[in-house]
């Protein structure tokens, strides 16, 4: 490995962004229940692959331990008992704790839409959908609209002058 490539690496793997960074790994029993709730709020449909290990491996690499702590907390307030019972207990959570759930579905909708495999899947369907990074969003086939009323005006930095002092 090169100089500058083995340097890039040890700085990804230092980025608190990189997987496994963190070190906080979630319970097979956390995981679990994580997974039969990501595929509760994201249900299987044909062409697109499962949430569940998706969200799990997602959540496992990049959580931090505060965060699992209140992971941890969250997951064991939903009856797992079946599909209708983890829906009855989330429907009550956003409820309940609207702050909770909203912490909840973010690592589940990241955990599943970040994935190579749904941004391949949604662009098969027919999605333009870019992925991470995204410079340029969603294409939109029209002008973009422009304001009716003129405002304010353009000034070279060169001609910029202080207001105060």
């Amino acid at each position: 490995m090169s100089g500058a490539a083995e340097y890039t690496s040890r700085v990804e793997m230092e980025h608190p962004s990189y997987p496994g960074y963190r070190n906080a790994p979630l319970s097979e029993e956390l995981l679990r229940r994580l997974s039969r709730i990501a595929d509760v709020m994201i249900p299987p449909e044909q062409g697109f692959p499962d949430a569940a290990p998706l969200v799990a491996r997602f959540v496992s690499e990049r959580v931090d331990p505060a965060e699992r702590d209140v992971l941890e907390r969250i997951l064991g307030t939903i009856d797992q008992a079946s599909t209708d019972d983890i829906r009855t207990s989330l429907e009550r959570l956003e409820a309940e704790d609207p702050v909770s759930f909203a912490g909840l579905r973010n690592w589940v909708y990241y955990g599943y839409y970040t994935s190579g495999s749904v941004a391949d899947a949604l662009r098969e369907a027919g999605s333009d959908y870019h992925g991470a990074p995204q410079p340029f969003g969603y294409r939109i086939e029209r002008e973009a609209p422009l304001p009716q009323a003129s405002r304010g005006s353009y000034q070279r930095t060169e001609e910029v002058r202080r207001v105060l002092g």
